[in-house]
């Protein structure tokens, strides 16, 4: 039997064209700081971190931006170093930034 070649559905190194609107794509939810040890242990302990930008629904909205897709993030960080950390990383993500609050609580970490 013959097998027929299948094309592949999504070229990953194309942008996917979609009709304008003004958001494609809406994620509301946390943004914040994934807090990963460089170094560990026997025993998985860790003394060293570094900080990376982290968020379920944000990184979603990052991640399909870059396919092409106009996307939007609502959320709120802190109004600390670490909130302005995430607000810029959005930023260079060519991201609107309309949505994201910069309020005066802590910017949460995992």
């Amino acid at each position: 039997m013959k097998r027929k070649k299948v094309e592949a559905m999504i070229n990953f190194d194309k942008k996917i064209d979609f009709q304008q609107k003004k958001n494609n794509l809406l994620t509301v939810g946390e943004i914040l700081i994934d807090m990963i040890s460089t170094d560990y242990g026997d025993r998985f302990e860790g003394d060293t971190y570094r900080r990376f930008f982290g968020g379920s629904p944000s990184n979603i909205a990052i991640n399909t931006k870059r396919l092409g897709i106009n996307s939007t993030v609502a959320s709120a960080v802190g109004n600390d170093g670490l909130g302005d950390y995430l607000v810029n990383y959005v930023r260079q993500a060519n991201i609107d930034l309309s949505f994201i609050q910069q309020v005066d609580y802590a910017t949460g970490m995992v």
